[in-house]
């Protein structure tokens, strides 16, 4: 305990933190000033001295707490950008993919990372996450989808809408700028499929198998095709 209220307590963790304690109106209350040594005993002091002035004049101080605070968090959703916040989103997502997918060959945690650093990071990496608007989610899939990586570019509109997902979710923004953004998608090519073997190719197909200088396995196992 220092003076005036002012008093350090320790949880059972070892960490340590300033409390404001004070009466009002007949109740006994506290405010948690932060955690030492991060706030000095000069400055814990100093946030005290405010407190008891607010109150020397009639007012809660729990209500100046509350307007700072906030003002603080305002101050710290305008500075967060993208790439600050990612780490947050990519730690839940590793968890739910499991411990061993890391090791796979072209793991869903790879293809993040390689795109992240490729496509997504140079266009809104420094952008403060509250800023990035829908313009600036299609810049990402348009320039994904000029390499003619529409496959990728679905994957990176899904991790996207996640990524915001989650920070809507924590309140740092309010709106999802990659929502619905596969209304925009250019459309895959129809898939070209190997034409069929018409009736009259057939004999032609034997000779070839026969004179077919691999593997056994493989000329049985054509044949057997044929029979099928």
């Amino acid at each position: 305990m220092d003076y005036d209220g002012l008093a350090l307590f320790v949880v059972p963790s070892g960490s340590k933190g300033w409390h404001f304690r004070f009466s009002w109106q007949g109740k006994q209350a506290r405010i948690s000033l932060g955690q030492y040594p991060e706030l000095s005993l000069k400055d814990a002091r100093i946030k005290r001295d405010e407190y008891r002035s607010v109150i020397a004049k009639g007012e809660d101080p729990r209500l100046l707490h509350r307007r700072t605070s906030q003002a603080q968090q305002s101050e710290d959703r305008a500075s967060l950008t993208f790439k600050m916040f990612v780490p947050q989103w990519k730690e839940l997502k590793y968890k739910r993919l499991g411990p061993d997918e890391p090791h796979k060959k072209g793991s869903t945690r790879t293809q993040i990372e390689r795109y992240l650093e490729k496509d997504i990071l140079p266009i809104i990496g420094f952008i403060p996450i509250e800023q990035i608007t829908r313009v600036d989610v299609l810049s990402i899939i348009r320039k994904i989808e000029k390499r003619g990586k529409l496959s990728i570019a679905e994957k990176v509109r899904s991790w996207l809408t996640q990524i915001f997902r989650h920070a809507v979710l924590e309140g740092l923004i309010d709106v999802n700028p990659a929502l619905d953004m596969s209304y925009l998608a250019l459309p895959k090519p129809p898939a070209q499929n190997n034409p069929h073997l018409e009736k009259e190719d057939i004999p032609q197909l034997l000779v070839a198998l026969a004179n077919y200088p691999g593997d056994i396995q493989t000329k049985l196992g054509l044949k057997l095709l044929l029979l099928t």
